[in-house]
């Protein structure tokens, strides 16, 4: 996960105004695997009353990708009564009604840590594009409570079905649901502490050459491999050693540049940007 802090500020005329303190808004970016409308705060909870009642959050993307997991946050209740099975549910179209994928029974489970979501693995990576939505379907009489962020814009996004009709919610926060994308697997590294073995320039890049430096008492450079990984852990090149790495088929953003040794099991990693 890569977070960044924006802030922005506005300034009046060419010495500025006597109110400084509400000339500056700022923000955390966060770029990681999943998708949010929420801010990862639940100060309350949403839910659906009722056996079979269901639950759908729309999302729309940019572009294919493979739907690996699904993250919930589900609120903790007194006497544990949010402890309700439902099927993870996943849907191409809810006019009429398409799924794409439905869990085995599930039951709602809870992180220790602060606003800690617990995350739900599908059995295998689904292939999706366009619009989705992700939500669940309540097996038991009773109230599955979701956290819900009153401060997010999403209703437009939040649809329900209690009565074997599916209806947009009046409510205008945000679910603290979040689909997860991307390969399921992580990229792992040893990292070497005690120097920068790799040294990668010009960064930020803004032509299609990057140059790569490694230290050779660390890597043997006949032998040595490099990887390069965009954003959602992605495998974009795979190839032997060059210390001129041409990039012309990248886009920009940032991505991760891997250099292995096979043969000593050695491996060390470093961030670059294409900003053309």
């Amino acid at each position: 996960m890569r977070q960044f802090k924006i802030v922005h500020i506005v300034r009046e005329g060419a010495t500025g105004d006597i109110y400084q303190r509400n000339d500056t808004i700022a923000f955390r970016q966060v770029f990681d695997n999943y998708f949010a409308y929420d801010d990862g705060t639940p100060e309350s909870g949403y839910g659906l009353a009722g056996k079979n009642a269901k639950g759908a959050y729309r999302f729309i993307l940019s572009k294919p990708d493979q739907l690996t997991a699904v993250q919930f946050y589900f609120n903790r209740t007194l006497d544990n009564s949010n402890d309700k099975p439902f099927l993870l549910t996943i849907w191409n179209n809810l006019a009429p009604e398409e799924i794409l994928y439905q869990s085995e029974v599930q039951n709602p489970d809870f992180e220790d840590s602060l606003n800690g979501f617990v995350t739900y693995l599908l059995e295998n990576p689904i292939e999706v594009s366009d619009t989705i939505y992700v939500g669940w379907q309540q097996i038991a009489e009773g109230f599955l409570n979701i956290g819900y962020d009153v401060n997010g814009q999403a209703g437009e996004n939040i649809f329900y079905n209690v009565a074997n009709e599916w209806m947009p919610s009046i409510y205008s926060g945000a679910l603290l649901i979040r689909p997860v994308f991307g390969p399921s697997g992580t990229v792992s590294i040893n990292e070497i502490p005690e120097k920068e073995a790799i040294t990668l320039f010009p960064n930020p890049l803004r032509s299609n050459t990057l140059n790569i430096r490694i230290d050779e008492s660390v890597f043997n450079q006949p032998e040595t491999r490099l990887e390069v990984y965009d954003v959602h852990g992605r495998l974009v090149i795979s190839q032997e050693f060059v210390s001129a790495l041409n990039l012309s088929g990248l886009s920009n953003g940032m991505y991760i540049l891997r250099i292995t040794h096979p043969q000593s099991q050695r491996s060390q990693s470093g961030r670059f940007i294409i900003a053309r």
